[in-house]
């Protein structure tokens, strides 16, 4: 991926399969990505999840929420917000 799209931040997770357009898939990669001129995307990883706590990870979530919202201070006030989680499919 990083070959293709140089500079471009990206992350990924292993999952247990996927759903693409022709429905369930094993052993496919699904992307997404998101225009840079309609998004301020802030991202942040929880590692080896299954050894944290529940207070822990909501640290760790709650660290990348306020960078985001720090970055997000350029934006219009009618800007809207959303999270995306990429989750290990057997965890």
């Amino acid at each position: 991926l990083a070959a293709h799209f140089p500079g471009v931040p990206h992350a990924g997770c292993s999952t247990a399969g996927e759903i693409g357009p022709s429905g369930y898939a094993e052993n496919t990669i699904v992307f997404i990505a998101f225009p840079q001129a309609s998004f301020c995307v802030t991202s942040g990883v929880i590692g080896e999840h299954s050894n944290q706590t529940v207070a822990e990870i909501s640290k760790s979530v709650e660290t990348v929420k306020r960078e985001h919202d720090a970055r997000a201070s350029v934006l219009p006030k009618s800007s809207q917000t959303f999270a995306l989680s990429i989750i290990d499919g057997l965890s």
